[in-house]
């Protein structure tokens, strides 16, 4: 669904391997973590201080100030991270979120 590759914004990014519609709902794996100022700029609240990581393609999610995916939700029971499509994403097209 979603391939890792340069990116025009920055370094690498998450593109769209097939057309994904407004208000569909993407999923992708978290890892809990210790907190490191190595990775402060990469990391999610997870339980209480407790932190966590994207793994795999959410970890290339770019900024933009007009993003296609909206964070909704970690859940700490499964490890699963949730984003709701704010607008429709053409194959080929970015995955951003403004952060």
């Amino acid at each position: 669904m979603v391939v890792v590759k340069e990116s025009s914004i920055h370094g690498k990014g998450a593109f769209a391997l097939k057309d994904f519609m407004k208000d569909e709902i993407l999923e992708c794996d978290v890892l809990e973590i210790t907190k490191s100022p190595l990775v402060e700029n990469y990391i999610f609240p997870f339980i209480g201080s407790r932190v966590c990581i994207h793994v795999g393609w959410a970890s290339f999610i770019n900024s933009s100030p007009n993003p296609n995916l909206q964070h909704l939700r970690i859940d700490t029971k499964t490890k699963i991270s949730y984003f709701k499509v704010v607008q429709k994403i053409n194959v080929g097209e970015e995955l951003t979120l403004r952060y």
